[in-house]
């Protein structure tokens, strides 16, 4: 019999074998060192959290299993056991793995990462000491104190992801989700000036949760937003073996023949007191708070470009394309006080002018009387950066659009 497994036996009974015995956490690491002449046999990257948009690939670290937090939610402690690894085993695997994969980037997998201050604190000067040039992402808490971020910062940390799950006390009360709320702005205020990029977690539809109560979310997150990298966010989901799941098959909110087994069935929402209707009002909301969040990159790749173009090399600009990413594209010149191009150039003419700016078809003009063309545009960039090469062979071009950043 193989300990702590379940099946369906010959006759589709679920069958769920004895709890096996806790396994010693640094016995069960893989020997990496077999892979070091046949690396390519195996590849263990994955994205790296908050830079997918830079293509950079981190490589898993295990750290910790379980969690010591009671969470409703939350499936880490599920079977009510935490186990950390040896530091030294950490750090000999980091380092056996940036030899074999030629890689500094690493995920410190532990769902919570900086709950054990002094363990963190002594991984933190480890890594320093004996992995001194990695980078690394974690989960961390929002209670985390500035000393152990800095710590972070300086052992390698550059990007963290961090749950609010509710910005109502008395539902993260409901959750078991221990959270001063009081202490969350400032962690975020100090991991963006430390450098850090950060992810928070949010949820709606939890138990006893109401609208009005989402909207105490969204004003928290409104108050975070200037400090934020993303968001990731859902409605309430019941999870198999956690303190929800039992919550619901008390209450009978579950659908009715529902089974962990089908493999047709979606995972079940939490019905609480919010509506359907309600629920996607939510998921609206959070939406659009993550494409004003998602453009911020943007806007300051924008500002930072045009400046240096218009006030520092002292560049006189035209912009080729008069479609939405135009008009996106000067109202942030407009706010931030820019200067505006000298005119815009559009193959359709739909606009006499945009925003103020003069709309010139290209086949009206004999020669360009400007130093830069950019393409304003992120529909077939491609298809319009060979139209304007074709049309100005002697001048500089470049793409500004938003597939870009």
């Amino acid at each position: 019999m193989i300990k702590g497994i379940t099946y369906r036996n010959a006759s589709n009974q679920i069958c769920k074998n004895i709890a096996r015995e806790p396994m010693n956490r640094d016995e069960a690491v893989i020997d990496y060192t077999l892979l070091e002449n046949n690396n390519n046999l195996y590849s263990p990257f994955v994205d790296l959290k908050n830079y997918e948009k830079e293509g950079i690939k981190a490589i898993p670290i295990l750290i910790a299993r379980g969690c010591t937090e009671k969470c409703t939610f939350c499936f880490n402690n599920s079977n009510g056991r935490f186990r950390s690894r040896e530091i030294t085993s950490i750090i000999e695997e980091i380092n056996i793995k940036r030899k074999i994969f030629k890689t500094n980037v690493f995920w410190m997998v532990d769902p919570t990462f900086t709950l054990r201050e002094k363990y963190s604190e002594k991984l933190c000067d480890a890594i320093k000491k004996h992995c001194n040039g990695i980078v690394w992402y974690c989960e961390t808490r929002s209670d985390c104190s500035l000393f152990l971020l800095k710590k972070m910062v300086d052992s390698g940390c550059i990007s963290i992801d961090f749950a609010l799950e509710s910005g109502a006390p008395h539902v993260l009360k409901e959750i078991k989700k221990r959270l001063d709320l009081t202490k969350l702005k400032d962690f975020a205020i100090n991991s963006k000036k430390l450098g850090i990029r950060s992810l928070v977690f949010v949820m709606y539809g939890l138990p006893k949760e109401t609208f009005s109560d989402f909207q105490e979310t969204m004003k928290l997150l409104y108050e975070l937003k200037p400090y934020l990298y993303t968001i990731s966010f859902g409605a309430a989901l019941i999870l198999p073996g956690t303190e929800m799941e039992r919550n619901a098959i008390e209450q009978n909110l579950l659908p009715e023949n529902f089974s962990w087994f089908d493999k047709n069935s979606d995972i079940p929402q939490w019905k609480g007191r919010m509506s359907n209707e309600e629920k996607e009002k939510c998921y609206k909301l959070l939406c659009d708070f993550k494409k004003d969040l998602d453009k911020e990159p943007l806007v300051k790749y924008i500002c930072k470009t045009w400046y240096n173009l218009t006030r520092v090399e002292n560049k006189s600009i035209i912009l080729f394309g008069g479609g939405s990413h135009t008009k996106f594209l000067l109202e942030i010149l407009r706010k931030n006080k820019l200067d505006f191009p000298r005119y815009i150039l559009d193959d359709n003419m739909v606009d006499i002018k945009i925003d103020g700016v003069e709309v010139i078809s290209p086949n009206a003009i004999n020669f360009i009387d400007s130093d830069i063309i950019i393409l304003s545009t992120d529909t077939y960039p491609n298809v319009f950066d060979e139209r304007c090469r074709e049309l100005f062979q002697d001048i500089e071009i470049i793409k500004l659009y938003k597939t870009e950043v």
